[in-house]
C-alpha cells in the first residue's frame, strides 16, 4: 500500500520538469532583457580594453604608433565589437519544448530562437557606438600627438617668454 502511494503519475512528473524547464527558461530570457539597458557601455568598455590595452594587459604607449597603425588597430577593434552587436540580434536557446506548451505529449527537439535587439536597436546602438568609439580614437591621436611634441603646448612658450622677460634681462645684464 504504501509503495502505491509514493508512485507518481509519469504525466504529472512531466508536467513537474517542463514547468522547472519554463521557469529557467523565463528567468534566463529576463535577465537577459535586464542586462539590455546596459550594452552601450558594456560595448564601449570592451572597445576601450581593446584598443587602449595590448594583449599582456598593460596600456599601450601611443608615442610609438604610426598614425596608419592606430588606424589599422582602430577598424580592427570596432569590427570586433560589430560582431558582437550581431552575435547579440539572434540569440539561439536550446530547449525541448515550444513556449506556453502545456501538453508534454507534444513536445518538440527543436532549439528556440529569440532576438535581444531589434534591427532598430542595433542600428541605434551602432550609431552611438561609432560616436564613442571616434572620440576614443580622437583621443589616443591627441595623446599621441602630445608625446611626440612634449606635451608643452605651443601657445605656452610666448607666454613664459612674456612673463619671463625680465629675469632674462636681468641675468644677461649681470654677465656683461
Amino acid at each position: 500500500m504504501l509503495g502505491k502511494a509514493m508512485q507518481m503519475d509519469l504525466e504529472l512528473i512531466e508536467g513537474f520538469i517542463y514547468d522547472v524547464k519554463e521557469d529557467g527558461y523565463k528567468s534566463v530570457y529576463d535577465s537577459i532583457q535586464g542586462k539590455k539597458k546596459d550594452l552601450q557601455q558594456a560595448l564601449l568598455k570592451k572597445f576601450k580594453n581593446l584598443f587602449n590595452k595590448k594583449e599582456d594587459g598593460n596600456i599601450r604607449n601611443w608615442r610609438f604608433f604610426k598614425e596608419q597603425e592606430m588606424q589599422q588597430l582602430f577598424v580592427a577593434t570596432k569590427e570586433e565589437c560589430f560582431q558582437i552587436l550581431e552575435q547579440l540580434k539572434n540569440f539561439s536557446f536550446s530547449r525541448y519544448w515550444t513556449p506556453g506548451q502545456s501538453n508534454t505529449s507534444q513536445v518538440q527537439d527543436v532549439p528556440h530562437e529569440f532576438n535581444i535587439i531589434t534591427e532598430e536597436e542595433k542600428q541605434s546602438l551602432q550609431a552611438k557606438f561609432v560616436e564613442d568609439a571616434d572620440n576614443e580614437y580622437a583621443d589616443a591621436l591627441r595623446k599621441r600627438k602630445e608625446a611626440n611634441e612634449g606635451g608643452i603646448p605651443k601657445f605656452f612658450w610666448p607666454v613664459l617668454v612674456f612673463f619671463m622677460y625680465d629675469d632674462i634681462l636681468q641675468l644677461s645684464l649681470i654677465h656683461i
